[in-house]
């Protein structure tokens, strides 16, 4: 999406998604900045979300069930001042954020060599996939 003409903000592309593989949590994946909020609250802290007991995915920690006690959820208060807000900086701006790019991917450059052994020995060994695995064989040899 571009910024709105005479926001004061740059405009420029902003990438906010590529359809069914990855969509940020704004529009026009979500037809209001309230509408995403409740869809990342729900991710997070709904049935099954990322920060509940009974998360069954992939998790960082080998005793999940110690770690995530510690995980607050939000008051209907505070997630409506992040809805607020939220809404303020798309309908000022035309988008969110607003002065960076909503989708940022040099987090997609692995830099550094995992120590495998760690992973297995901790029991985090699933979160470690093939390319992790073979890496060393493939460009290391």
């Amino acid at each position: 999406n571009e910024a709105k003409e005479g926001s004061g903000a740059i405009l420029n592309l902003n990438p906010v998604g590529l359809d069914g593989v990855f969509e940020s949590y704004q529009p026009p994946y979500y037809k209001t900045m309230d509408d995403a909020v409740d869809a990342f609250m729900e991710k997070r802290f709904g049935s099954g979300g990322i920060l509940t007991s009974n998360y069954s995915g992939i998790v960082p920690y080998k005793d999940w069930k110690k770690v995530q006690p510690g995980y607050l959820v939000p008051s209907k208060e505070v997630i409506q001042i992040v809805k607020d807000y939220c809404n303020y900086i798309f309908d000022t701006f035309g988008r969110f954020p607003a002065t960076l790019d909503t989708i940022v991917m040099p987090e997609w450059l692995q830099v550094h060599h995992l120590d495998e052994e760690f992973y297995d020995k901790y029991g985090m060994d699933k979160l470690l996939n093939e390319t992790h695995r073979k890496h060393m064989g493939l460009w290391h040899k």
